[in-house]
């Protein structure tokens, strides 16, 4: 048996490492660690914090303006109808009602002349 199969029999394992791996490994600790510091100690600057606006005073907002738009498409529609009554007393339109079982008899029987 070599050396290096009776130190895995034992179950631990050594492992050897050269000056080179060393240096190197230092080296890029050293670097870290002055990028760390550079970072941590640069001034960042600073973002003005972002605000929400008052919880409260956004919702009466919004409400009053849903409630402002509420009452002007009540407006439209109150003024549509207001022409409306007026043309229908002016006499201008004349309404009548038909009973409606005689008038769908007169459709079925124009439907049979067509066909």
């Amino acid at each position: 048996m070599t050396q290096g199969e009776e130190r895995r029999s034992e179950g631990k394992m050594r492992v050897q490492v050269d000056l080179y791996t060393k240096v190197c490994l230092t080296v890029i600790a050293v670097l870290l660690a002055v990028l760390i510091l550079g970072l941590w100690g640069q001034a960042i600057p600073s973002v003005p914090q972002a605000r929400a606006e008052d919880a409260g005073t956004f919702l009466e907002n919004s409400r009053s303006q849903q409630l402002a738009a509420m009452i002007k498409e009540q407006q439209q529609t109150n003024s549509k109808l207001d022409e409306v009554i007026k043309t229908l007393t002016s006499g201008q339109v004349k309404v009548q009602l038909q009973d409606a079982a005689k008038t769908d008899r007169e459709d079925r029987g124009q439907d049979a002349k067509k066909k």
